[in-house]
């Protein structure tokens, strides 16, 4: 790869985009030229905040890919988000391209999208130049969600990228004076919060489970031993916090209106799941829970022995930490006010690793015991057992779940027995109806059909008749041409767009490109016009 053949001052927080553009301007390249110059591609697109092909960008001006990736795009916000994935995000961002980037992180997953573009505050320019004789873009203005500047207060001005906007085209933020307006107080705080996070990440790793279940409990939102969280509680105290914040609509620089109900919170704050989420989900929640200071987010407090067992070993591990506060002596009741977990449970545990422990399980004699699992092993019913045998419900049950493997055996049997009802039902119908189809007979019984499907599949096709061919799908070309030539005769100015800008305005799946013989009517209406030759 070749270097740059100047020395380019490169300010610590420029984003990658606003370096290659200057690059361009001083060096009087084209955009191609300057593109291919660097990432060997002349059509190179290049992320506003999370851009890949970090490696070939940092060769190229002879910068440390770790200071590209850590300062100048927003990756310690998604480090932040997910923890267990930074290895792989930070591998693809050197070596991968950004459709690659985004597809690791949960920017991609998200069911909603944020501002697409580059974002500027006007004082922020007019300082630059000051300082440096140059403007260019702040990596700390492109956080997804923000709209104010974190410095001044103000709200910043968008420039929308992309299809149908500023495409592959590099330029930087306009020179000229502009009235800049106030932003919100929410709007501020939001800017103010998200610079600061991004600035404490830099310096340590935060572990957001940990810092976010202490501060739940000191604003008491949790249950006394943590295992329960009061979500629709978080959820009316936040949407006061932030009833100032604007939120903004498709394609808006602000929050997404999306997540004004806040019900994103649960799967980012249970134990069980800890989901992957977007960085403006976490920069909402923390500013929340930290009252906008990000030193409180940071605070902690130490832990007794039992909790500090509990932190080693998570949910993944529950058996594991029960077992362990079991052997520090623990009674069932200190084991419950710390786990959450329910007293059989414990038993359990205590009764599969030989633990002595004084519960009243031993209340009945061996011989019920015997009886219970000797008719639980023909599948009875719970209730039926614990009625015959003159025992509680919740004796039995504890019974069968303390026996190993006989909660799997009853499971199969269930299965079996599910199978043999269904097998009956499909065979009673296909003897009803003989002419009727394989997908005719799922429809009407499709209860009984996915029991098969899933637990025997081999017995379906002995039920069943021959599956048939099925039919080829014809495109309806004569339909879709009388489609594009109803819309694109009501197109005012037609003759001033290009043939791409009309498929985007009707809808052509591309078809008028690709596949314009197809379209007599439409090909006959664009010739007309001299749009087409």
């Amino acid at each position: 790869m070749k270097q740059a053949p100047f020395h380019l001052e490169i300010p610590e927080d420029e984003v990658p985009y606003s370096t290659v553009t200057r690059y361009a301007l001083i060096g009087g390249f084209r955009a191609p030229v300057a593109l291919n110059q660097i990432y060997g591609n002349p059509k190179k697109r290049i992320h506003p905040y999370l851009p890949g092909f970090i490696g070939k960008f940092s060769d190229f001006f002879d910068l440390c890919p770790d200071d590209v990736i850590n300062k100048r795009t927003i990756f310690p916000l998604v480090k932040y988000a997910q923890q267990s994935d930074i290895d792989v995000i930070k591998q693809t961002m050197i070596h991968q391209s950004d459709d690659k980037v985004i597809l690791k992180t949960a920017l991609g997953h998200s069911r909603f999208t944020t501002f697409y573009g580059l974002k500027h505050c006007p004082k922020c320019t007019l300082e630059d130049i000051e300082l440096y004789g140059f403007a260019y873009w702040h990596i700390r203005h492109q956080i997804p969600g923000v709209e104010a500047c974190f410095k001044h207060g103000c709200t910043l001005i968008g420039i929308a990228m992309g299809d149908g906007n500023k495409d592959r085209a590099l330029f930087l933020p306009s020179l000229e004076k502009q009235c800049s307006q106030k932003g919100g107080e929410s709007q501020i705080l939001l800017a103010q919060f998200a610079a600061q996070l991004f600035d404490i990440i830099l310096k340590q790793d935060i572990d957001y489970k940990l810092f976010y279940s202490n501060l739940l409990e000191q604003k008491e939102l949790t249950s006394c031993n943590g295992g329960f969280i009061f979500m629709s509680r978080i959820q009316s105290l936040i949407k006061e916090y932030w009833c100032g914040l604007s939120y903004s609509d498709h394609l808006g620089l602000g929050v997404p209106r999306v997540l004004s109900d806040f019900n994103f919170l649960g799967p980012i704050l249970r134990k069980k799941t800890h989901s992957h989420a977007h960085p403006i989900k976490h920069i909402l929640l923390a500013c929340w829970l930290s009252d906008g200071d990000i030193r409180n987010l940071l605070a902690s407090k130490t832990r007794p022995l039992a909790e500090t067992i509990l932190e080693s070993y998570q949910d993944d591990d529950m058996e594991e930490t029960v077992l362990k506060l079991l052997k520090h002596g623990l009674s069932f009741n200190k084991i419950y006010e710390k786990t959450g977990k329910s007293h059989c449970y414990i038993r359990r545990i205590s009764e599969l690793n030989n633990i002595p422990h004084l519960s009243n399980s031993q209340a009945f004699s061996k011989e019920t015991h015997r009886a219970v699992l000797i008719k639980a092993l023909y599948g009875i019913h719970r209730q039926e057992i614990a009625e015959s045998l003159g025992v509680g419900l919740g004796y039995v049950e504890q019974v069968i779940c303390n026996e190993p493997g006989m909660s799997e055996w009853r499971k199969h049997l269930r299965i079996q027995k599910n199978v043999l009802a269904a097998s009956r039902l499909l065979i009673s119908l296909r003897k009803q109806h003989p002419d009727w189809c394989r997908t005719k007979i799922r429809k009407e019984a499709q209860a009984a059909y996915f029991i098969l499907y899933n637990h025997d599949k081999s017995l379906i096709e002995t039920i069943l008749p021959k599956a048939q061919t099925p039919a080829h799908y014809q495109k309806n070309w004569a339909k879709e041409d009388s489609r594009l030539f109803a819309t694109i005769s009501k197109l005012s100015n037609i003759k001033n767009l290009s043939i791409s800008e009309i498929g985007r305005r009707v809808n052509d799946h591309s078809y008028i490109r690709t596949s314009i013989r197809m379209l007599p009517k439409t090909y006959e209406l664009l010739r007309r016009l001299g749009i087409l030759k």
